[in-house]
């Protein structure tokens, strides 16, 4: 499980996202399916064990060759780009939350897709590299350009008046 806090995604449109891990020793240097899952973030660390661990949440997976780092001379420790999970990512900004986990499962028939990869406590914790786009603010009240008031109501002399308003972008744009 790899667990991603105060991520600024919650309620975002996901562009694009890449999980990217360490590896540090795998079986051989070829690469190997993983499935990525969003898990609930109920549980700490601490008390996460195999048999007690974080439910899944939703039904979206994505499948990711992990390639083999750390398998010897022929594919040494390094960085693994793993793959594109923005599917997963969508949903976990789906969910309106900005910390979340990931479960990454491979094969439990065959050793040849283990891997030890490093751990956010580990000197080169996994990464996640996300695009995304937020729905700007609630617009401003707006306003009509060469109105005049009378009372409570607003008259314009034209037939194409000019309205506009003020909308704010937390991602700058």
């Amino acid at each position: 499980f790899l667990k991603f806090a105060d991520q600024p995604i919650a309620g975002a449109q996901i562009l694009s996202a890449k999980l990217q891990l360490y590896g540090h020793k795998s079986y051989n240097c070829n690469a190997s399916p993983f499935v990525v899952r969003l898990a609930d973030d109920v549980l700490s660390n601490d008390v996460i064990t195999w048999n007690k661990h974080p439910s899944l949440v939703g039904s979206t997976s994505a499948t990711i060759n992990v390639g083999g780092k750390g398998g010897g001379s022929a594919c040494p420790a390094g960085w693994l780009t793993a793959g594109d999970v923005k599917s997963v990512i969508q949903g976990a900004a789906d969910t309106k939350k900005n910390t979340f986990r990931l479960r990454l499962t491979a094969s439990e028939t065959s050793n040849l897709e283990w891997r030890r990869i490093s751990s956010s406590n580990g000197a080169n914790p996994p990464k996640l590299v996300v695009s995304f786009n937020r729905h700007p603010g609630a617009p401003s009240a707006p306003t009509v350009s060469g109105a005049t008031t009378n009372g409570s109501t607003k008259y314009v002399n034209t037939l194409t008046p000019t309205l506009s308003t003020k909308a704010t972008d937390a991602d700058g744009g």
